[in-house]
């Protein structure tokens, strides 16, 4: 082979010799041979592999719906790369590559609500890579915050909530009097009309989440209205 790049050409009287320098993850041949009076011998040859080292402390945090920030420690490498980042689904045997990054640190985007994921990353160096390391996490659902009531009439209304990007919702709903729900569920749409309610009357109403992955959350704070009165005038949201 060429041994050209780099060379190191040195005459010494002992058995051995330090060599610095090299890059982390370098595979590097070497020879030495003899000097004698008057001749040489024949060179005898090896090979050895400078580490690189594995990367520590994978954590995943801020954990939403749909993102995590995941954060490690370098294992010091003497190497001017970086970092390759995957992540998978757990009930998935096949890895994702999110980035290749230069710090300790990364964003994963693009997640969905109620999932448990994998992650995992090593550490690049010149000619071969530090083992994964890993670790696992899973998004929440997201809690529908403040629903809301409009359209008001005497015997109906309509429920209506920010989309969080689960699945469906589940609505309930009671007179203020009552200690009994009434539940719809497999909702899918953000909001949903109320009929054959009761007039001048006030209802409590509150919505949770069931994610794509399953599992719902917790109901959101309950909030009411009142249905309009029965009256004989003109106005035709009395009626």
């Amino acid at each position: 082979g060429d041994w050209s790049f780099p060379t190191i050409d040195s005459i010494i009287t002992g058995n051995s010799f330090t060599v610095v320098g090299f890059m982390s993850g370098m595979t590097l041949d070497w020879r030495v041979r003899a000097i004698c009076s008057g001749n040489q011998s024949v060179h005898a040859y090896s090979t050895l592999s400078t580490p690189c080292p594995d990367p520590s402390g994978l954590t995943a945090s801020s954990i939403t719906g749909n993102s995590a920030v995941l954060t490690w420690s370098s294992g010091g490498a003497n190497s001017p790369f970086g970092y390759d980042v995957d992540y998978k689904l757990s009930t998935s045997g096949t890895w994702i590559h999110s980035a290749y990054v230069g710090t300790v640190t990364h964003t994963l985007n693009g997640l969905v609500q109620g999932k448990i994921y994998d992650a995992r990353v090593r550490q690049e160096c010149y000619s071969f890579d530090s083992y994964y390391i890993q670790t696992q996490f899973t998004t929440p659902c997201s809690i529908v915050p403040n629903p809301s009531a409009t359209e008001l009439k005497t015997t109906s209304a309509k429920i209506t909530w920010a989309s969080t990007g689960a699945a469906n919702y589940t609505l309930q709903y009671k007179t203020a009097a009552s200690s009994t729900w009434i539940t719809i569920s497999g909702i899918t749409a953000n909001f949903r009309v109320l009929t054959g309610l009761s007039a001048s009357t006030t209802y409590n109403f509150r919505v949770s989440a069931t994610c794509t992955a399953g599992g719902t959350t917790a109901y959101s704070s309950s909030a009411s209205f009142a249905t309009y009165c029965n009256s004989y005038g003109n106005n035709s949201q009395e009626w």
